[in-house]
C-alpha cells in the first residue's frame, strides 16, 4: 500500500511500523492509536493491506503507540521517541486474546536509519544545555556534524548571532564553506542570506531540539549543498517546567596572558554576565500551552586601540622630507592657480635643532628631519583645524611619539548588551488539529 502525506517541513516527525500475528501474517485493519506522553496530543490511523501504518506530522516527543484488532490483545508501546525531520519504526507482534488484555511492548530506538540514505545529528535538549559552548551560541553544535571544521564569523558588528562567543560560530561541512550552511527555527528560514548569519537565535534553554542534515538530505531540507540545521523551540506539556540559569566570568577570574605578564601589563578589562530562564505548562490540560523564555548578556570587553595620529611637527605645519618623500604640491599655484595644472611645492625649510624634537642631521625613518615642507596654518582645512584645536585628535602617547605612525594607543571598555525571548503558545484544536504561535 502506497501512503501519501503532506509533512510539516522542519517541525514534526513521523512514527511507522508494520502489525503481524503470531503466525506472522499482516494484520490489517487494525487501529494505531498515538498519544504524546506530554501534552495528550493524540492521533488514531488503521494498518492497510499490508499491515503497514503512518502518522505523520507527530511533534517532536515521547509517545505511547497502541493497536487493536479484533481476536487480539491490546498491544502498546511506551516511551517511542519521535525526532524532527526524522521516521521512528514501531512493529507489533499482536497475541491471540480479547481487548480487556494488554500486552506491553518494548521499543528500542534505531541506531541507523534505514528509510533513507541521508546523514545528519539529533542534538536533544538535554546535549544542547550540557555541551561545552563558550557563549552559549547553539550554532556552534553544527561543529560536532562528522565532516566539520570550525569557520565562519563570531562575534562581530554584522553578526548579533555571534554576541558573547569566542571564535567561530559556525562550520564548513562536506568541504562547502560556511555559508553553505542553512538555519532554519521551527520550519521557517531563520537567516540573511549574503553572509549566512542568523536572524533570530534563541537562547540555548528555550531550544527543545537541533537536528542537523548534511549528505544526502532530502529537497525540503538541503539548499547550498552544506549543512541544513533546524531548531525547534520548546512548548509546554500538562506539567510545569522552569529553568533558571547565570553564567558569570569577569577579569577576577581569569588567567592574565604570557604576553601581558612578559611586558608587565595588567589583565585588560572583561566581565561576562549572562543570564535568564524559561518557563512552560498548561493553559487548558490536553489543550492549551504555553512556553516562554530570556535571556540577557552584558559583555564588557577590554580593547586597545592603536592608530596614527598627527605628530607635534605636524600639526604645526610641518612635513619631514625623510618621511614624505615625494613633494608635497600648493594646489592654489600653477599655471592656472587652483586647477591643479603645473603647481609648484610648498617651501622645504631646515628647523632648528630641538624644535618640535628635530635633531640637526638625522635621517633615521622612525624620526622627523630637520627638512620639512612647511604648510602654513592659514591654508589647513577648516574643519582639520578645529579638530586639531579642539582635542578630537589626541595627541601622540607612543614611546616615540614622533614615529610617524602607530603612535597612539588607548585601551577602552566595549559594552555589548543583548537581549532575547521566546513566547509561544500551542493548541490542540480538533481531531488531530493543531496549530502554534511564537514571538522571538
Amino acid at each position: 500500500m502506497a501512503f501519501t502525506a503532506l509533512y510539516g517541513q522542519g517541525v514534526t516527525g513521523r512514527i511507522q511500523g508494520t502489525v503481524r500475528d503470531p503466525t506472522n501474517a499482516v494484520v490489517a485493519g487494525a487501529k494505531v492509536t498515538v498519544t504524546n506522553q506530554d501534552t495528550g496530543y493524540r492521533a488514531e490511523v488503521q494498518t492497510g493491506q499490508a499491515g503497514d501504518y503512518l502518522a505523520p506530522n507527530m511533534p517532536p516527543g515521547k509517545y505511547t503507540v497502541s493497536v487493536t484488532a479484533a481476536g487480539f490483545k491490546i498491544a502498546e508501546a511506551k516511551d517511542v521517541v519521535v525526532i524532527v525531520d526524522s521516521l521512528t519504526t514501531v512493529d507489533f507482534s499482536l497475541q491471540l486474546g480479547t481487548r480487556s488484555d494488554m500486552v506491553q511492548v518494548m521499543s528500542a530506538a534505531q541506531l541507523v536509519d534505514t528509510e533513507t540514505s541521508a546523514m545528519g545529528n539529533d542534538i536533544s535538549a538535554t546535549q544542547v544545555t550540557e555541551l561545552p559552548l563558550f557563549g552559549r551560541v547553539y550554532s556552534q553544535l553544527v561543529q560536532v556534524m562528522p565532516g566539520a571544521v570550525k569557520t565562519g564569523i563570531g562575534s562581530s558588528a554584522e553578526s548579533g548571532s555571534g554576541i558573547g562567543a569566542n571564535g567561530s560560530i559556525t562550520a564548513a561541512v562536506n568541504g562547502i564553506v560556511y555559508q553553505g550552511t542553512t538555519f532554519t527555527l521551527d520550519g521557517v528560514s531563520d537567516m540573511e542570506l549574503e553572509n549566512a548569519f542568523q536572524n533570530v537565535t534563541p537562547p540555548m534553554d528555550d531550544i527543545q531540539e537541533v537536528k542537523v542534515s548534511g549528505t544526502g538530505s532530502s529537497a525540503d531540507i538541503g539548499v547550498y549543498g552544506g549543512a541544513q540545521v533546524n531548531a525547534v523551540i520548546k512548548s509546554g506539556t500538562n506539567q510545569f517546567h522552569g529553568t533558571g540559569f547565570e553564567f558569570y566570568r569577569t577579569r577576577g577570574l581569569n588567567a592574565n596572558t604570557w604576553a601581558n605578564d612578559f611586558n608587565s601589563v595588567p589583565k585588560a578589562p572583561y566581565r561576562g554576565d549572562q543570564y535568564g530562564g524559561s518557563l512552560g505548562g498548561p493553559v487548558k490540560k490536553n489543550k492549551i500551552f504555553f512556553f516562554m523564555g530570556y535571556e540577557g548578556l552584558r559583555l564588557d570587553t577590554g580593547v586597545t586601540y592603536t592608530y596614527t595620529v598627527p605628530t607635534l611637527m605636524e600639526a604645526n605645519g610641518y612635513f619631514p622630507t625623510n618621511i614624505f618623500t615625494k613633494p608635497i604640491y600648493d594646489p592654489l599655484t600653477g599655471s592656472s592657480a587652483g586647477t591643479g595644472t603645473n603647481p609648484t611645492p610648498f617651501a622645504q625649510v631646515t628647523l632648528p635643532g630641538g624644535t618640535y624634537g628635530c635633531v640637526p642631521g638625522q635621517t633615521a625613518t622612525n624620526l622627523p628631519s630637520c627638512t620639512v615642507y612647511s604648510i602654513p596654518q592659514t591654508r589647513f582645512d577648516p574643519v582639520a583645524a578645529k579638530m586639531m584645536a579642539g582635542g578630537i585628535w589626541p595627541g601622540a602617547n607612543a614611546a616615540n611619539p614622533l614615529a610617524p605612525t602607530n603612535n597612539f594607543s588607548e585601551s577602552l571598555v566595549e559594552t555589548n548588551p543583548q537581549q532575547k525571548f521566546d513566547i509561544k503558545g500551542d493548541f490542540n484544536l480538533w481531531g488531530e488539529d493543531r496549530a502554534f504561535v511564537r514571538v522571538s
